[in-house]
């Protein structure tokens, strides 16, 4: 249980370290302007992905700076190599 509320970025962290046992995790930023950390060298190659915007708070709908990446995202799930 925990006391405190866990911030996305430390949510990621766990989860990239702890369930999908990734090596590292490296940051860049899209032509968009989303800050994208993706996890490298993840255990059974799977994907291990966030990305914000930054100063957007919660978007949703077609005004979601992201909805362009859901494509690109689901493709990566479902096309890498075992």
């Amino acid at each position: 249980k925990r006391d405190t509320c866990l911030s996305v970025d430390d949510a990621f962290d766990l989860w990239a370290d702890n369930v999908n046992f990734c090596q590292r995790v490296e940051t860049r930023t899209t032509e968009e302007g989303a800050l994208c950390r993706t996890g490298v060298q993840c255990r059974d190659d799977v994907v291990t992905k966030l990305c914000v915007w930054p100063k957007d708070g919660h978007s949703w709908g077609d005004n979601m700076p992201g909805t362009f990446m859901v494509g690109e995202f689901i493709a990566d799930v479902f096309t890498a190599e075992p």
